[in-house]
């Protein structure tokens, strides 16, 4: 049975909540792919990696979040710090610049 994209991400946060990594990864994973232009999946997943120090995952995300960050401004200031968190000082200003 195939979960919706609402679904997955309750059982996202649920997984983060009792701290289960594993399987907060895998349903995190199943939902950027299925919808790949979510930004608060792609900070979330950026965060992940960032704790797990996989700094080439964390930029991935977190550049793929501030692309799809709409003209929200606490999301694009959730994007801009994320990017400076991983070292992508120019990619955060151009985020900031929107």
């Amino acid at each position: 049975m195939s979960r919706s994209p609402e679904q997955r991400w309750v059982r996202v946060r649920q997984y983060l909540a009792q701290g289960q990594m594993a399987p907060a990864k895998a349903q995190l994973d199943a939902l950027r792919a299925q919808a790949p232009g979510q930004v608060w999946t792609n900070l979330v997943a950026a965060n992940i990696a960032l704790r797990e120090d996989r700094i080439r995952d964390a930029v991935r995300c977190a550049l793929d979040a501030a692309v799809a960050a709409p003209e929200d401004p606490a999301l694009l200031c959730e994007a801009a710090q994320l990017l400076l968190d991983v070292g992508e000082v120019t990619a955060a200003r151009e985020c900031l610049a929107r």
